[in-house]
């Protein structure tokens, strides 16, 4: 599909904690080894180490190449984030699960991320995302937002992340929770689909989708 970037996350099924950093640290290798060394590749951890284990574990990735370590700890542990993000150089990413722009201006103050990664369905929607991103500009904090829904969530997202002058790094796309993108393409259109690794967003009314009511009474 022509991708540019990539993030693989841990082999997880429901809540752990230090399962097999062994085996998580394997897929990522075995997916540095595969890509060319310029392409972008993070890890998601998705709440599931320690502290102690976070900085080890991340250590390990900078020896391969890693471009950005999302959520290493469990979210609620402010404090734990920031021993995390301070003892790596890789750029640790936080906030998918956060709502409202005080909890991320809490965020920053106690944990201090290097990135914020509002998710526009948890975080309050599109005003209160486009203010989260106005502080983190403020602030000096790059964005980088977390959604992994094709269709209208994507292009609510794309929207907004798009008002901000400052982004550099890639919107996240996956079909993981969204069926068959041929079916997400005739519900809201092709264009809410990459082509050649980039979305293209069209100059219609709201978040340029015209929905097919055929395929809705199919549904």
């Amino acid at each position: 599909m022509g991708f540019r970037a990539f993030k693989i996350r841990m082999d997880w099924r429901g809540w752990r904690q230090d399962i097999n950093p062994d085996k998580d640290f394997a897929m990522f290798r075995r997916v540095r080894d595969f890509l060319a060394p310029e392409i972008y590749l993070a890890f998601d951890a998705n709440n599931g180490y320690s502290v102690s284990t976070a900085i080890q574990q991340g250590r390990r990735f900078e020896a391969l190449g890693i471009d950005h370590f999302e959520e290493p700890i469990p979210h609620y542990d402010l404090p734990g984030l920031k021993q995390v993000a301070d003892a790596l150089d890789v750029a640790v990413s936080a906030g998918e699960q956060d709502a409202y722009r005080w909890w991320f201006h809490q965020l920053v103050l106690l944990g201090d991320p290097d990135i914020l990664q509002p998710d526009i369905l948890n975080a309050g929607g599109v005003s209160e995302v486009k203010r989260i991103y106005d502080m983190a500009t403020t602030l000096d904090k790059p964005v980088m937002p977390h959604s992994p829904h094709a269709g209208i969530n994507s292009m609510a997202s794309l929207h907004v992340y798009a008002t901000v002058e400052t982004a550099t790094r890639p919107h996240e796309f996956s079909a993981e929770f969204s069926g068959p993108l041929d079916e997400v393409a005739e519900l809201y259109g092709e264009h809410v689909l990459p082509k050649n690794g980039v979305m293209e967003l069209t100059e219609r009314p709201g978040l340029g989708i015209e929905l097919n009511e055929a395929a809705v009474c199919r549904a």
